[in-house]
Parts: structure tokens; sequence; C-alpha cells
């Protein structure tokens, strides 16, 4: 992974007690993927069928749509703001799926070192529907890296 994870005084966790820091790095033996993205429109829907292609695998289907809005939204945030500042080369993002319990998935977009500085100016990339959909989320922040993350928990299983 790419990103300095140490807490830093700008990412306190926020009052409702959802945003802040993301989970520590993965545990050895849990299950955690990745992949790096152009930052442009067409890796949305490369990184949604990512998406979908780990949570079947992991049999996470019961919480595919909320994880494949989750990423939506968190892909289109940094597209958005890279766009937005019409850089003269192509930049990178990865995007993770960690599962650090049976109960718990994390959607994590990292920036490069190519954008870092446009997304650290972007202000909150974390939408409405990403807060509302996840159990916990946030921007983390740290010597100049950010990391969008959401963390999603498996729906109760009806009997």
């Amino acid at each position: 992974m790419v990103a300095d994870m140490n807490p830093s005084p700008d990412s306190a966790s926020m009052p409702d007690g959802r945003r802040g820091l993301p989970l520590s790095h993965p545990v050895p033996g849990t299950d955690c993927v990745g992949m790096n993205l152009a930052v442009r429109p067409t890796a949305i829907n490369i990184a949604i069928g990512f998406c979908r292609y780990t949570l079947h695998r992991w049999r996470w289907a019961d919480a595919l749509t909320d994880a494949e809005r989750i990423v939506h939204d968190l892909t289109s945030a940094f597209v958005a703001a890279v766009a937005d500042s019409e850089p003269n080369c192509p930049t990178h993002m990865a995007v993770w799926l960690r599962r650090p319990s049976e109960h718990s998935v994390v959607v994590e977009v990292r920036d490069s070192p190519g954008n870092a500085d446009v997304i650290a100016r972007s202000g909150n990339l974390i939408s409405a529907t990403v807060e509302q959909l996840s159990t916990h989320c946030g921007q983390h922040c740290s010597a100049g890296r950010t990391v969008l993350w959401a963390e999603l928990t498996r729906p109760a299983r009806r009997i």
C-alpha cells in the first residue's frame, strides 16, 4: 500500500463517531486486494466491476449494491477532483478492498504522488451517500497523501 497511515492532527474522528482514521493495515490471513487505475472517467466502471468480482468471490453478494455505490462515489470524487485541476499527464489512484473480519469490508481509494496535492486541496470528498451507506467512513490525510475509505458491515441474514 502506498499511503502513510499514521495519525495526524487533521485526521481526528468527527463528532458523530462515524468518520475518522481508516482501519489499520491488513492483518495477516485477512483478505486484501487492490488495483491501480488511471484517474479518468472509465476507471469508475472498472472499479465497480473489480468490487463486484471481489465481493462475489468473498461471498458478500448481499452487500453488493451498497459496496458498488460506495466504490462509485469514492472513485468519482477522485476523478472529478483531478479533472478540475486539468493535469498535464495521467495520474493514478489505487482502489483497495479489505475484509478485516467476516462481518466487515473496507473500501479504500488512495491517491498517487502525481495527484496528491490536487486531492489534498479538494476538501471533503466523502459524499452524503457514502456516509449513509457505511458503518464508518473518512478522509485521512497524512504526510501529503490522502485515503478515502468506508467500512461496510454485512447485512443481517434473514431466516
